[in-house]
């Protein structure tokens, strides 16, 4: 089950990722326009399919434990970023990176 809960993350994550590629190519056009975007609309999807997913992983998952471990979505947006966008991570971020993967080690535990 914990599989399912990363892939949940990645299916997070791609759907963000999506959503900002979306806002980059739509700067300054219509709402209709930014609709029916297909950055738009996949980012969606992959929104819609990590929430069915989430919904099954919540039946053999306690919670407290299972959103925790979401907290990985943060990283594979920021790597996302940094690949995709060229955003920058700093040493602040890094460290971020550290606790947050030593906070969900514990939660797990």
């Amino acid at each position: 089950m914990y599989f399912l809960l990363i892939l949940n993350s990645f299916l997070t994550s791609t759907g963000q990722l999506l959503l900002k590629k979306s806002a980059m190519t739509t700067h300054g056009i219509g709402i209709v326009e930014k609709i029916l975007n297909l950055y738009f609309l996949s980012g969606l999807a992959f929104y819609g399919i990590s929430t069915l997913l989430w919904i099954k992983i919540l039946e053999y998952i306690d919670v407290s434990i299972a959103y925790p471990v979401m907290a990985l979505s943060y990283i594979i947006v920021m790597l996302g970023a940094y690949f995709i966008f060229g955003e920058q991570i700093s040493f602040f971020k890094v460290l971020g990176i550290i606790f947050i993967l030593i906070g969900v080690f514990f939660i797990t535990k």
